[in-house]
Protein backbone atom coordinates (compact mmCIF):
# COMPACT_ATOMS: atom_id res chain seq x y z
CA UNK A 1 0.00 0.00 0.00
CA UNK A 2 1.46 3.45 -1.04
CA UNK A 3 2.03 5.76 1.40
CA UNK A 4 0.69 9.35 1.95
CA UNK A 5 3.25 12.05 0.62
CA UNK A 6 3.31 15.83 1.54
CA UNK A 7 4.86 17.57 -1.96
CA UNK A 8 4.71 20.86 -2.62
CA UNK A 9 1.94 21.51 -0.02
CA UNK A 10 -0.30 18.65 -1.36
CA UNK A 11 -1.10 15.41 -0.10
CA UNK A 12 -0.31 12.72 -3.29
CA UNK A 13 0.14 9.24 -3.14
CA UNK A 14 3.94 7.90 -3.09
CA UNK A 15 5.40 4.83 -5.01
CA UNK A 16 6.92 3.06 -2.11
CA UNK A 17 5.26 1.56 0.54
CA UNK A 18 5.32 2.65 4.01
CA UNK A 19 2.47 1.09 5.96
CA UNK A 20 -0.99 1.29 7.09
CA UNK A 21 -1.24 1.64 11.25
CA UNK A 22 -3.66 -1.24 11.78
CA UNK A 23 -5.67 0.69 14.96
CA UNK A 24 -7.20 3.96 13.17
CA UNK A 25 -6.52 3.09 9.27
CA UNK A 26 -4.13 6.45 8.96
CA UNK A 27 -1.23 6.06 6.33
CA UNK A 28 1.98 7.53 7.58
CA UNK A 29 3.33 10.43 5.63
CA UNK A 30 6.20 11.38 4.49
CA UNK A 31 7.80 14.81 4.12
CA UNK A 32 9.27 15.49 -0.45
CA UNK A 33 9.45 18.60 -2.35
CA UNK A 34 11.15 21.46 -1.90
CA UNK A 35 11.68 22.73 1.91
CA UNK A 36 10.35 25.87 2.49
CA UNK A 37 7.64 26.26 -0.84
CA UNK A 38 10.85 28.39 -2.08
CA UNK A 39 10.29 26.53 -5.62
CA UNK A 40 6.41 24.96 -6.24
CA UNK A 41 7.61 24.00 -9.70
CA UNK A 42 9.84 23.44 -12.80
CA UNK A 43 8.77 26.76 -14.05
CA UNK A 44 8.36 28.46 -10.55
CA UNK A 45 11.92 27.64 -10.16
CA UNK A 46 13.32 28.96 -13.49
CA UNK A 47 11.54 32.47 -12.11
CA UNK A 48 13.51 31.80 -8.63
CA UNK A 49 16.21 32.45 -10.88
CA UNK A 50 15.76 35.37 -12.28
CA UNK A 51 14.64 36.99 -9.03
CA UNK A 52 17.12 35.59 -6.05
CA UNK A 53 20.43 36.48 -8.94
CA UNK A 54 21.93 39.81 -6.76
CA UNK A 55 23.19 43.26 -8.91
CA UNK A 56 26.78 41.70 -8.62
CA UNK A 57 29.31 44.51 -7.10
CA UNK A 58 30.96 45.16 -10.40
CA UNK A 59 28.15 46.82 -12.36
CA UNK A 60 27.08 43.79 -14.38
CA UNK A 61 23.48 43.72 -14.66
CA UNK A 62 21.06 41.58 -13.27
CA UNK A 63 19.95 38.81 -15.98
CA UNK A 64 16.65 39.42 -17.33
CA UNK A 65 16.63 35.57 -19.33
CA UNK A 66 16.42 32.35 -18.24
CA UNK A 67 19.49 31.83 -20.13
CA UNK A 68 21.20 34.03 -18.71
CA UNK A 69 20.35 33.41 -15.66
CA UNK A 70 21.71 29.48 -16.03
CA UNK A 71 25.28 30.95 -16.86
CA UNK A 72 25.03 33.38 -14.13
CA UNK A 73 24.29 30.24 -11.63
CA UNK A 74 26.81 27.88 -13.46
CA UNK A 75 29.27 30.26 -12.90
CA UNK A 76 28.68 31.30 -9.00
CA UNK A 77 28.24 27.22 -8.32
CA UNK A 78 31.58 26.22 -10.31
CA UNK A 79 32.47 29.22 -7.95
CA UNK A 80 31.71 27.64 -4.68
CA UNK A 81 28.49 28.84 -4.07
CA UNK A 82 25.97 26.50 -2.22
CA UNK A 83 23.38 28.65 -2.92
CA UNK A 84 23.51 28.56 -6.56
CA UNK A 85 24.80 24.87 -6.23
CA UNK A 86 21.58 24.15 -4.42
CA UNK A 87 19.01 25.76 -7.09
CA UNK A 88 21.15 24.66 -10.25
CA UNK A 89 20.87 21.01 -8.94
CA UNK A 90 17.07 21.34 -7.93
CA UNK A 91 16.55 22.64 -11.63
CA UNK A 92 18.69 19.96 -13.43
CA UNK A 93 16.71 17.47 -10.89
CA UNK A 94 13.23 19.09 -12.09
CA UNK A 95 14.21 20.06 -15.74
CA UNK A 96 11.21 18.11 -17.37
CA UNK A 97 12.66 15.28 -20.10
CA UNK A 98 16.09 15.85 -19.80
CA UNK A 99 17.60 12.38 -19.90
CA UNK A 100 20.57 13.52 -17.50
CA UNK A 101 19.14 15.51 -14.88
CA UNK A 102 18.71 13.23 -12.32
CA UNK A 103 22.88 12.62 -12.49
CA UNK A 104 23.44 16.56 -12.77
CA UNK A 105 21.11 17.17 -9.67
CA UNK A 106 23.06 14.71 -7.47
CA UNK A 107 25.94 16.14 -8.69
CA UNK A 108 24.83 19.30 -7.86
CA UNK A 109 23.33 18.86 -4.47
CA UNK A 110 26.16 16.42 -3.28
CA UNK A 111 28.39 20.14 -4.17
CA UNK A 112 25.60 22.13 -1.68
CA UNK A 113 25.48 19.76 0.53
CA UNK A 114 29.40 18.73 1.55
CA UNK A 115 29.53 22.80 1.93
CA UNK A 116 26.77 22.11 4.60
CA UNK A 117 23.23 23.16 2.87
CA UNK A 118 20.71 21.51 4.73
CA UNK A 119 18.37 21.54 1.84
CA UNK A 120 20.33 20.00 -0.43
CA UNK A 121 21.08 17.10 2.46
CA UNK A 122 17.62 17.02 2.34
CA UNK A 123 16.88 16.84 -1.10
CA UNK A 124 20.15 13.85 -1.41
CA UNK A 125 18.11 11.94 1.14
CA UNK A 126 14.43 12.15 -0.29
CA UNK A 127 15.58 11.26 -3.96
CA UNK A 128 17.88 7.81 -2.25
CA UNK A 129 14.95 7.29 -0.53
CA UNK A 130 11.51 7.91 -2.91
CA UNK A 131 12.66 8.87 -6.11
CA UNK A 132 11.57 6.67 -8.58
CA UNK A 133 14.57 7.14 -10.90
CA UNK A 134 16.83 5.75 -8.31
CA UNK A 135 17.44 2.45 -7.00
CA UNK A 136 16.63 2.79 -3.33
CA UNK A 137 19.78 2.72 -1.26
CA UNK A 138 18.27 3.72 2.78
CA UNK A 139 21.70 3.79 3.54
CA UNK A 140 22.30 7.14 1.81
CA UNK A 141 18.84 8.25 2.24
CA UNK A 142 19.84 8.04 6.22
CA UNK A 143 23.01 9.50 6.12
CA UNK A 144 21.58 12.90 4.48
CA UNK A 145 18.88 12.83 6.42
CA UNK A 146 20.65 12.93 9.26
CA UNK A 147 23.04 15.64 7.90
CA UNK A 148 19.97 18.08 7.40
CA UNK A 149 18.64 16.90 10.42
CA UNK A 150 21.73 17.71 12.79
CA UNK A 151 20.93 21.34 11.17
CA UNK A 152 17.48 21.69 12.52
CA UNK A 153 15.70 20.61 9.09
CA UNK A 154 12.30 18.92 10.00
CA UNK A 155 11.24 17.54 7.15
CA UNK A 156 14.34 15.46 7.46
CA UNK A 157 13.50 14.74 10.70
CA UNK A 158 10.45 13.77 9.93
CA UNK A 159 11.76 11.42 7.57
CA UNK A 160 14.76 10.13 9.28
CA UNK A 161 11.97 9.52 11.78
CA UNK A 162 10.05 7.55 9.55
CA UNK A 163 13.24 5.38 8.65
CA UNK A 164 14.15 4.51 12.05
CA UNK A 165 10.76 3.82 14.01
CA UNK A 166 10.99 0.18 13.69
CA UNK A 167 14.41 -0.20 15.16
CA UNK A 168 14.86 2.96 17.28
CA UNK A 169 11.35 4.11 18.26
CA UNK A 170 12.99 6.44 21.26
CA UNK A 171 15.19 8.49 18.98
CA UNK A 172 12.33 8.37 16.06
CA UNK A 173 9.49 9.92 18.71
CA UNK A 174 11.96 12.66 19.74
CA UNK A 175 12.82 13.45 16.03
CA UNK A 176 8.79 13.14 15.30
CA UNK A 177 8.43 15.94 18.66
CA UNK A 178 11.04 18.45 17.25
CA UNK A 179 9.55 17.80 13.73
CA UNK A 180 5.60 18.97 15.49
CA UNK A 181 7.28 21.87 17.18
CA UNK A 182 8.75 22.81 14.52
CA UNK A 183 5.60 22.86 12.70
CA UNK A 184 4.82 20.00 10.78
CA UNK A 185 1.25 19.13 11.35
CA UNK A 186 1.93 15.42 10.01
CA UNK A 187 4.73 14.44 12.35
CA UNK A 188 2.11 14.66 15.31
CA UNK A 189 -0.03 12.45 13.45
CA UNK A 190 2.99 9.92 13.20
CA UNK A 191 3.56 10.22 16.44
CA UNK A 192 0.40 9.85 18.07
CA UNK A 193 0.79 6.18 16.01
CA UNK A 194 3.67 5.56 17.31
CA UNK A 195 2.72 5.93 21.13
CA UNK A 196 -0.43 4.22 19.99
CA UNK A 197 1.40 1.10 18.43
CA UNK A 198 4.82 0.87 18.93
CA UNK A 199 7.06 -0.57 21.51
CA UNK A 200 6.70 -0.88 25.20
CA UNK A 201 9.37 1.94 25.70
CA UNK A 202 7.25 4.33 23.98
CA UNK A 203 3.44 3.34 24.09
CA UNK A 204 1.97 5.98 26.25
CA UNK A 205 -1.90 6.83 24.84
CA UNK A 206 -2.35 9.54 26.58
CA UNK A 207 0.61 11.14 24.58
CA UNK A 208 -1.39 9.83 21.64
CA UNK A 209 -4.55 11.65 22.11
CA UNK A 210 -2.73 14.68 23.11
CA UNK A 211 -0.16 14.82 19.58
CA UNK A 212 -3.49 13.98 18.02
CA UNK A 213 -5.29 16.73 18.84
CA UNK A 214 -2.29 19.13 18.19
CA UNK A 215 -2.38 17.62 14.45
CA UNK A 216 -6.25 18.54 14.41
CA UNK A 217 -5.01 22.09 15.17
CA UNK A 218 -2.55 22.30 12.46
CA UNK A 219 -5.44 20.96 9.99
CA UNK A 220 -3.80 18.09 9.12
CA UNK A 221 -6.10 15.20 7.10
CA UNK A 222 -7.33 12.51 8.96
CA UNK A 223 -6.52 14.13 12.32
CA UNK A 224 -9.65 14.61 13.51
CA UNK A 225 -11.11 10.38 12.68
CA UNK A 226 -7.78 9.00 14.48
CA UNK A 227 -8.54 11.38 17.39
CA UNK A 228 -12.33 10.40 17.45
CA UNK A 229 -10.92 6.24 17.86
CA UNK A 230 -8.02 7.06 20.14
CA UNK A 231 -10.57 8.82 22.56
CA UNK A 232 -12.75 5.74 21.99
CA UNK A 233 -10.04 3.55 23.71
CA UNK A 234 -8.99 5.84 26.35
CA UNK A 235 -11.30 5.43 29.62
CA UNK A 236 -12.79 8.52 31.25
CA UNK A 237 -9.76 9.44 33.25
CA UNK A 238 -7.22 8.95 30.59
CA UNK A 239 -9.47 10.87 28.42
CA UNK A 240 -9.90 13.74 30.81
CA UNK A 241 -6.20 14.21 31.65
CA UNK A 242 -5.18 13.95 27.46
CA UNK A 243 -8.03 16.44 26.96
CA UNK A 244 -6.32 18.77 30.18
CA UNK A 245 -2.45 18.26 28.71
CA UNK A 246 -3.60 18.83 25.13
CA UNK A 247 -5.11 22.45 26.35
CA UNK A 248 -1.96 23.44 27.56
Amino acid sequence: MACRVLNHGRLTTAGRACGLNSATGARRTVISGIPGGAARCCAGALALLLMAVPVSADGIARPTTYGDAMRWYERAARAGDADAQFYLGYIHDRAAGSGNGIGEGLTWYGRAAARGDARAQFRLGLLHDLDPRLPRDAAKARHWYGAAARQGHNGARFNLARIIEGEDAIRAADLYARAALGGIGAAAVNLALLHTNGPAEVRDPVKAYVWVVRAVRAGVPEAEHIRDVLAAQLGPEALSEGKALAAQ
